[in-house]
């Protein structure tokens, strides 16, 4: 078994979108990673996704149940759901 170290995981509750925006203004990796990110938002946080392409060069979407995911990819749990990280792939 490999040790991995190109899978990152983000948590936050609502207030800390500031601090996820500054992390990502910030984030220069040596080589692409996957982010994976868990935020507490509400119903009207429709628009979460726009913001974090604003500040990020990474590919910016949530993911479909069973989507394999990839390097320069910030995959965003939908609200009310959880990211499960399958072997090459995400369950919600």
């Amino acid at each position: 078994m490999s040790n991995r170290r190109d899978i990152v995981g983000i948590g936050a509750s609502a207030g800390g979108l500031p601090a996820l925006i500054g992390l990502l203004k910030n984030f220069a990796p040596v080589q692409p990673a996957t982010l994976l990110l868990v935020l507490h938002r509400s119903d009207e946080a429709g628009h979460l996704a726009d913001i974090l392409r604003h500040n990020t060069s990474y590919t910016v979407r949530e993911p479909l149940d069973g989507e394999e995911y990839r390097p320069g990819h910030l995959y965003v749990a939908p609200n009310d759901a959880h990211l499960i990280l399958g072997e090459r792939h995400l369950h919600l």
